[in-house]
C-alpha cells in the first residue's frame, strides 16, 4: 500500500463534496495568502534587492530647507527655482512634489502635481 493512495485521494474528495463551504474557504485563504505573498516578495525584492535605476546610487543625496521650526522642510517651486539657478557643488538637481499647487512665474501660471517632476535639464 502507497503512503498516500487511492483510497486516501477518494475519501478526501468526499469529504469535500460532503461540506463545499470549508473547501472552498479553505481554497480562497490559500489564494490569498500566495497572492498577498507574491506581492510581498516582490516588494522587497524591489526595494531592497535590485540596484536603483541610476547610474551612481551611491551619489544621490536628499536636500531640505531648514527653518527654526523644523530641520527637513519642503522647498517652495520658488525656491526650487532659485536652488537650482544658483547651486555650484551639485551637478544635477530635481524635484518632485506631493499634492498640487500653483506656480506663478512672472509671465505664465501652472499647476504643478506629482506625476510631474523638474530637473535643471528641462529649463
Amino acid at each position: 500500500m502507497s503512503l498516500f493512495g487511492l483510497s486516501e485521494i477518494r475519501g478526501a474528495f468526499r469529504g469535500l463534496q460532503r461540506s463545499p463551504l470549508i473547501a472552498l474557504s479553505a481554497v480562497a485563504c490559500i489564494a490569498l495568502g500566495l497572492g498577498s505573498t507574491a506581492a510581498i516578495s516582490s516588494a522587497v525584492d524591489r526595494a531592497l534587492v535590485q540596484r536603483l535605476p541610476f547610474r551612481a546610487p551611491e551619489r544621490i543625496v536628499t536636500v531640505y530647507r531648514t527653518t527654526p521650526h523644523f530641520d527637513t522642510g519642503p522647498f517652495s517651486p520658488l525656491n526650487y527655482l532659485d536652488l537650482a539657478r544658483l547651486s555650484t557643488g551639485v551637478p544635477q538637481l530635481a524635484a518632485i512634489g506631493f499634492g498640487t499647487g500653483l506656480l506663478a512665474l512672472p509671465n505664465q501660471s501652472f499647476q504643478v502635481d506629482p506625476r510631474h517632476e523638474r530637473s535643471q535639464h528641462d529649463q
